[in-house]
C-alpha cells in the first residue's frame, strides 16, 4: 500500500462550481431581484457602468404635517412629516394604503412650501435611503 503525498490531501482539491450551477444561482439571484420591488439594482454590474435606476415617486397621505425647510445661517435643514403610502394592486383601478407603511418619515427641502396639511395628498420619492417630499395637491 502507498503512501499519499501532500498534494493527494482533499482539502487541497481546487473547488469549483461548474457552470450550469452557477448559471442556475444567477437566474435564482435574479428571480428574487425582480420579486422585491425596491431591492436595489438588479442590473447584473450594477452601477459600476451605468447611471442608478431610478425608482420613481409613489402617491400618500400625509399623517403628519409636512413642515417647511429652513435656511439658518448658510445651513439648510430640511422639514419634516410623516405620510401613508399607498400603492397600486395588480389590475386593480383603486391604489390600496400600504399597511407595512403607514406611517414613514418624510423629509421636505422646499423653503416656500409652507406646512402641508394632514389629509393632503402628495408624491413622495425614494432618494439616499429616505423619503423626499416632491409634490402635493394644496
Amino acid at each position: 500500500m502507498a503512501f499519499r503525498t501532500p498534494s493527494d490531501a482533499l482539502s487541497d482539491v481546487y473547488l469549483a462550481s461548474k457552470r450550469r450551477d452557477k448559471l442556475s444561482q444567477d437566474r435564482a439571484v435574479q428571480r428574487v431581484h425582480r420579486s422585491i420591488p425596491i431591492s436595489g439594482d438588479p442590473r447584473p454590474l450594477g452601477t459600476k457602468r451605468m447611471a442608478a435606476y431610478a425608482i420613481g415617486c409613489a402617491p400618500a397621505v400625509v399623517v403628519t404635517a409636512i413642515t417647511a425647510c429652513t435656511l439658518s445661517s448658510g445651513t439648510y435643514t430640511p422639514g419634516t412629516g410623516a405620510v401613508q403610502l399607498y400603492y397600486m394592486d395588480d389590475d386593480a383601478t383603486v391604489a390600496s394604503a400600504d399597511v407595512d407603511n403607514a406611517s414613514v418619515t418624510v423629509y421636505n427641502w422646499y423653503q416656500n412650501s409652507g406646512t402641508v396639511a394632514v389629509g393632503k395628498s402628495v408624491w413622495v420619492a425614494s432618494w439616499s435611503g429616505v423619503y423626499w417630499f416632491v409634490d402635493s395637491d394644496c
